[in-house]
């Protein structure tokens, strides 16, 4: 984006509402990067004895490369839609939990992505404090955002009543 351009609000990026939406602010965008910035909620969702465990980056990563998308689609004109997490490839984090309270910046680059929604983004979850970065995790993460998810909300729900009335 260009200096002069304000940034999107992170729910205008993103299908996720309410209590799942864990992101606060995007700090910085462009076509193939987003930084992204949030305080750990303790609001009960994720968080056990003032902490929320390091795999929630994951999350937060996923919400991140999802409102990077997002970003991409509005600029094309189209729809924010649903994404799925289609896996992750070399998880590491350096903390258990993080803190509630806390502030966190969370990266995805788009190292990939095709034609028919399929991505894969490097992403991380850091802190800074006294103008020092800290890597607490960080992935290489893959997501399907296809251009009809109810497709496969309607799949999951049929082969789900399959499932119950063969009692299997």
């Amino acid at each position: 984006m260009s200096f002069c351009e304000e940034l999107p609000t992170v729910s205008s990026l993103v299908s996720h509402r309410s209590t799942m939406l864990l992101l606060d602010t995007v700090v910085e965008l462009d076509d193939d990067h987003i930084i992204t910035r949030l305080t750990v909620r303790a609001d009960g969702l994720f968080d056990a004895g003032g902490k929320v465990p390091a795999w929630v980056g994951l999350e937060y990563m996923a919400q991140a490369m999802s409102a990077l998308n997002g970003h991409t689609l509005l600029r094309q004109g189209k729809a924010v839609r649903l994404g799925f997490l289609a896996g992750t490839r070399d998880f590491a984090t350096s903390v258990a939990a993080f803190g509630c309270g806390e502030v966190l910046h969370v990266s995805a680059i788009r190292d990939l992505q095709t034609e028919e929604g399929l991505g894969s983004f490097s992403c991380r979850v850091e802190s800074w404090q006294d103008n020092t970065c800290t890597i607490l995790c960080q992935a290489r993460v893959n997501a399907y955002a296809p251009e009809d998810p109810g497709y496969y909300y309607e799949q999951a729900r049929v082969a789900t009543e399959l499932s119950v009335i063969s009692g299997s």
